[in-house]
């Protein structure tokens, strides 16, 4: 056979294998293509849940013709021509997994860079990724991005890109929709024809997974980084439990995942440890909310406890909560009814903690009344950025001071959507998005920043001494390698309120 004719078989076979791996569409939107150029491995790989021994590694091989089981290789190296092997192995795939491949690679050295790939039966490599490890005991600096909300439909994922180049990080913290279930009918800059179905069973949350992978950039920050993720409502499906437990089954084949216990194994509030320096706490917003009688509950009694007595015992320096929905609070009280805001006259949506917040007041005061130090608070899912002093009584002058903060029990940040829109995609003119956030700051004497209109990232960058949350933000309606640094906030070892600013551009 010609080399044109192996060639031009190959280009058929990969763009074959390609087809049968996405949805059946007429056309594909811009920037969505698989990584063909490491077939069968189409979706890239990543890492993730790093522990100081070891991190899981995360790959899809795609079967050619029949579904039989596949025995996939793995390797990971000191160096990223895999001359210093640390680990290898094999493990074995199926079409009960989707053909999804997750190894507990250990053995490794605390607070490491290593890259790892895997090989197909016939010698193919994927992409080489990079992972890191947590960091042993005495651990004085160390960086979290973190995000939420990254609806491929809605726009460009610039900001994953920007993630994935970034060479100062050592964990991507993701807070939950990961994917989403719909096309929001207002955000349509990136759909395809014809247009997607709500996934609605374990082979149609797969499929939403294989298509979110068929974006480059997403690809790219699960290859470059160590990733730590939880769900939010629009990744599973808690009002139908049968659906519900198909789209956790996804969740946990496609993201980096360590299984916590054999009797809970879609649970995902989990722990980690970083060196002394911080202890992560991974909630779980949506699996245990329960709304009748007296049962009425946002956590779940045996979270809810998990949580108390993880942060009392802990004895690092930061106490870091990541949660998928906003803890300090978002009150609408007292805000004039003509001016057509939502909420239901005390808060702005009650379905985040503000829904439960009897819960969340007490959860703040147990902090409180057991004199938890540096607390801090990374959270999603408003599309929107917040940073906020945490108090169970933001609006007792006798518990709270608003000009000086005192009186705060600790600190929270919510960082912009990666992709989902917000005010200004609705249709909101910018002139009344700038008047709705100075009435909502008026009334919320905690927010200390807000922005309405934004759309990235956020990192914190943590020392003993204090901790630094930062805001980056990319326009997601084309592609470009745009980014602009936001703000810059400062909470020191002890103070638990945030006391420095530093903006890119000076506003009220």
């Amino acid at each position: 056979m010609k080399p044109i004719t192996i060639i031009l078989s190959l280009l058929v076979s990969l763009g074959l294998l390609a087809q049968k791996e996405l949805p059946s569409v007429d056309s594909f939107p811009a920037n969505i293509y698989l990584d063909t150029a490491h077939a069968p491995f189409l979706f890239g790989v990543t890492s993730g849940d790093p522990l100081t021994d070891r991190v899981i590694i995360w790959t899809r091989i795609s079967p050619n013709a029949d579904l039989s089981p596949l025995q996939v290789r793995w390797e990971m190296a000191s160096d990223s021509t895999f001359k210093n092997l640390v680990n290898s192995g094999g493990t074995e795939t199926s079409s009960s997994k989707d053909f999804t491949v997750k190894v507990d690679a250990d053995g490794l050295k605390p607070g490491t860079y290593y890259y790892y790939r895997f090989i197909s039966p016939d010698d193919n490599y994927s992409p080489i990724g990079r992972a890191k490890t947590a960091p042993a005991e005495g651990a004085t600096h160390f960086r979290i991005a973190s995000m939420s909300c990254s609806s491929v439909y809605s726009g460009f994922f610039n900001a994953y890109r920007r993630i994935g180049e970034r060479n100062d990080l050592d964990v991507v913290v993701h807070l939950g929709d990961y994917i989403y279930d719909f096309v929001d009918k207002s955000e349509q800059y990136r759909v395809p024809s014809p247009y997607p179905k709500n996934p609605n069973d374990l082979a149609t949350f797969r499929e939403r997974h294989r298509y979110y992978l068929a974006d480059p950039d997403l690809r790219y920050a699960r290859q470059q980084q160590t990733w730590i993720a939880i769900w939010d409502n629009h990744d599973i499906e808690v009002r139908k439990p049968e659906i519900d437990k198909q789209a956790k089954q996804a969740f946990f084949e496609y993201l980096p995942i360590r299984e916590v216990t054999l009797e809970e194994p879609y649970r995902i509030y989990r722990k980690f440890s970083f060196g002394g320096l911080f202890d992560l706490f991974m909630l779980d917003m949506d699996s245990y909310v329960i709304t009748e009688g007296q049962d009425r509950t946002f956590m779940g009694k045996a979270q809810l406890q998990w949580l108390k007595n993880e942060v009392t015992a802990s004895t690092a320096k930061w106490k870091v909560i990541g949660s998928q929905k906003m803890i300090g609070g978002w009150y609408s009280k007292g805000i004039p009814k003509w001016l057509g805001l939502p909420g239901d006259g005390t808060f702005w949506d009650d379905s985040s903690f503000d829904g439960y917040h009897e819960e969340r007041d007490a959860l703040l005061q147990f902090f409180a009344d057991s004199a938890i130090n540096n607390l801090v608070v990374l959270s999603g899912d408003m599309h929107m950025t917040f940073a906020m002093n945490l108090s169970p009584s933001p609006h007792s002058r006798k518990v709270y001071k608003r000009r000086t903060g005192k009186g705060s029990i600790g600190v929270e940040i919510l960082t912009g959507s990666i992709s989902r829109g917000n005010f200004d995609e609705a249709g909101v003119p910018k002139p009344a998005i700038e008047v709705i956030r100075k009435v909502s700051m008026r009334t919320n004497p905690h927010h200390v920043f807000t922005d309405f209109i934004q759309h990235g990232y956020g990192i914190l960058d943590i020392t003993p001494d204090r901790i630094i949350a930062e805001m980056w933000y990319s326009p997601i309606l084309y592609p470009t390698t745009q980014e602009q640094f936001g703000i810059g906030l400062q909470v020191r070892d002890g103070a638990n309120r945030w006391d420095w600013q530093l903006r890119a551009t000076p506003t009220e």
